[in-house]
């Protein structure tokens, strides 16, 4: 018994504690607490957050953090004993079942486990521990960042901070960051682009300095969106003045090769496709500027007037061409970057053009030549060689429809159109011949099976109608007619 009145002065003590634990603070205070922060998340109010997402994890570390903890309990949250974190336990509870104090059941969810269980517990301490480390470095950000002497990749720095580690914080304390991020990138990116532009001006005049200016919106386009319209107006005339006075500097240098090339004799003209070859490369993406178009102007004219002086040597580079190859290669060669508007240039490329027909007729006349001779000399009958000659037939109308041929020309191609036409319907005729056979065999053949699928038999018509549609017309007409007829009737006896 005398240990229990020696005991009982220090069970009056806790007793007396704990009630004063559990009724220090009334379920409005716990209520008006939890707000404080809920206020920064209006959506809470009509849908719980999910555990363990941002929105959730920042109401409940915000809630124990320094900041808003002590003033509610006076101390620490990892100062608390298990006997207060008790009372707060009962507390919330008591209060949540209170229809009066709906905040109170949200509260309860926020506290899930960190009163009454260790691994939330020490879960809670080391984030706890971690905001209050942010909001101590808090100010001394806010002063870096509003620095007079802040660069613009500081605060790329500083925002990726802000959009990291800082989240832990309240958006009214990120919001803050970001707004002095905002306002410093303004001028930040204003002194960026007003060194990178003077950077570049400085450079010495080169296609490697006007390809900088011509991407300096792309290189700097994030900073760029941080500055107003007017700022980016004046960054963009000053961009289009160093531009300006780059290619013109430029031009005045091409003026020198330009005097070079200009005393070129029409024997050196490749030196001078050349030259406008390397002068449209390196300005392609300039060819839209006034004084660029200007140049290249001279240098076509200068081409021209070359080739216009000396019609006879140029014309017969082309003319005399050994094959119809060589003849369009040294056609685009001679001609190439000439302006087809002058006279001279279009009366030459009117005869080299009508000589070119010529030439391809005679070509094409050796080819049927060729085909003659395999036919009636070697005995071959090729549908390939067949084709040939239709095609060479094709392009020979087309050919003599051209303007400016000459009588004989035509008379001749006339005589070896007939001629093409004799040997394709001798090729025709023989391989018809020769099918027809073969045709009246598998007839024959037919009688003797079984089984035959018609799906087969009709792929063989269809075969032989696309192989031998273009003999039908031809002397072939008949024996095509009679093959055609036969394999239907076939087809209809058997099937």
């Amino acid at each position: 018994m005398s240990l229990i009145y020696r005991l009982l002065p220090f069970l009056i003590f806790y007793l007396a504690s704990y009630d004063q634990s559990l009724h220090a603070q009334s379920c409005q205070e716990l209520e008006s607490w939890t707000q404080v922060i809920e206020n920064e998340f209006p959506s809470v109010k009509t849908k719980s957050p999910r555990s363990g997402s941002p929105v959730y994890n920042a109401i409940r570390f915000n809630l124990l953090s320094d900041k808003f903890f002590i003033p509610m309990f006076g101390k620490p949250f990892e100062k608390l004993g298990k006997l207060k974190k008790f009372a707060i336990a009962v507390k919330i509870t008591k209060c949540k079942k209170k229809p009066k104090y709906p905040v109170s059941q949200r509260l309860d969810w926020y506290m899930w486990g960190v009163l009454n269980q260790e691994k939330a517990y020490n879960d809670a301490i080391k984030e706890v521990a971690t905001i209050r480390e942010l909001r101590k470095e808090f100010p001394v950000i806010l002063n870096k960042i509003n620095s007079p002497l802040v660069t613009y990749e500081d605060l790329e720095g500083f925002s990726n901070l802000v959009e990291t580690e800082f989240q832990r914080l309240l958006p009214s304390e990120i919001n803050r960051l970001e707004q002095a991020i905002e306002k410093q990138y303004a001028k930040a990116s204003k002194n960026s682009i007003a060194q990178s532009l003077d950077s570049v001006n400085k450079e010495v005049d080169s296609f490697e300095k006007l390809h900088k200016i011509r991407i300096f919106d792309l290189v700097h386009k994030q900073m760029l969106s941080h500055l107003n319209d007017t700022d980016k107006r004046a960054f963009r005339d000053q961009l289009f003045t160093i531009e300006t006075n780059t290619i013109n500097n430029l031009l005045n240098q091409e003026e020198l090769t330009f005097n070079v090339i200009s005393k070129v004799k029409v024997q050196d003209y490749p030196k001078l496709n050349q030259a406008i070859f390397t002068f449209l490369g390196s300005w392609k993406p300039y060819l839209h500027v006034s004084s660029v178009q200007g140049f290249k102007k001279r240098y076509f004219e200068l081409k021209t007037k070359i080739i216009g002086d000396n019609a006879s040597y140029a014309g017969g580079l082309v003319i005399e061409s050994e094959t119809l190859e060589t003849f369009k290669m040294n056609q685009d060669e001679v001609f190439r970057y000439t302006l087809s508007s002058d006279p001279r240039i279009s009366k030459m490329l009117a005869i080299v053009n009508r000589t070119f027909k010529q030439f391809e007729l005679v070509y094409l006349i050796e080819e049927i030549s060729k085909i003659r001779e395999e036919v009636m000399v070697s005995k071959i009958f090729s549908m390939k060689s067949f084709r040939t000659l239709q095609q060479n037939l094709n392009k020979i109308e087309e050919i003599l429809t051209y303007p400016g041929l000459d009588e004989e020309t035509i008379a001749n191609t006339d005589f070896f159109i007939k001629k093409a036409l004799s040997i394709s319907d001798i090729i025709c005729v023989k391989n018809m011949q020769t099918e027809h056979l073969k045709i009246i065999a598998d007839f024959e053949n037919i009688q003797h099976k079984k089984r035959y699928h018609l799906d087969n038999f009709k792929s063989q018509i269809r075969a032989y109608k696309t192989k031998y549609k273009d003999c039908d017309g031809h002397a072939g007409q008949e024996i095509y007619k009679l093959t055609i007829k036969l394999m239907e009737t076939h087809a209809g006896r058997y099937f």
